[in-house]
């Protein structure tokens, strides 16, 4: 098992200090006006001994859209992937940190770090991080429908006062999950050596199920709203 956790690192942890960062319950939060950059670290070993590969998670919070979820039960997530993915080579990023590494490999590997978080990652987290520039980034398609949660637009929507938009866009979700579901249209039956049949039943589309409640949940929401204005 390798000796070295990046994590708990001074010289780590002071880097990404001087960047606005500070841990909390495994997470390296930094507050804005409107939301929380959030940077989680993990690390794999791949079966090689005294070694770790360490990659970053980023994240988006946005404290009222969570809070509005959270009041009909639901959980979102606001825009969040890998590093990698925000840097020109669009790929996933990790660092080999060993035991055996030296002192001046180890500064390196930081500051490489530093770079990218600097260059690429704070400054996307910066421009998306109030809600109508969350809600902009997705209408622009600068935000990729693979990096932020449907419902937490739907949400957003929501909070700046656009509720035709919020339920036009959940619609439109719901839509695209109805054109892949294929759950109760039919089995698959597949024959082996002649005498006995395998059959198959598609599985039930939870995306769907899953909008198709939240929708629901987030109409009943804002009819009581609407009520007590």
């Amino acid at each position: 098992m390798a000796k070295t956790n990046l994590e708990t690192e001074p010289r780590f942890k002071e880097m990404l200090k001087q960047l606005g960062f500070k841990k909390s319950r495994g997470v390296f939060g930094r507050n804005e006006k409107e939301s929380i950059m959030e940077l989680r670290f993990g690390h794999g070993t791949y079966g090689q001994k005294f070694v770790r590969y360490y990659d970053c998670m980023y994240s988006i919070v946005y404290p009222k859209i969570e809070a509005l979820a959270d009041s009909i039960g639901e959980y979102v997530c606001g825009p969040h992937g890998q590093i990698g993915y925000l840097t020109p080579e669009n790929r996933f990023r990790e660092w080999r940190l060993a035991d055996s590494d030296t002192d001046e490999y180890y500064l390196h590997m930081i500051n490489d770090i530093k770079e990218t978080l600097g260059q690429y990652v704070i400054p996307y987290m910066e421009k998306y991080s109030t809600i109508e520039a969350f809600v902009e980034g997705v209408e622009s398609g600068n935000i990729s429908r693979n990096f932020f949660d449907s419902k937490a637009i739907a949400i957003a929507y929501v909070l700046l006062g656009r509720k035709d938009d919020a339920l036009h866009y959940l619609d439109q979700c719901i839509e695209e999950q109805k054109k892949l579901d294929i759950y109760g249209k039919g089995v698959e039956v597949v024959e082996t050596k002649g005498y006995r049949k395998v059959v198959y039943f598609p599985q039930e589309n939870r995306n769907l199920k899953g909008l198709l409640l939240f929708s629901e949940k987030l109409k009943d929401k804002i009819g009581h709203r609407l009520s007590r204005c």
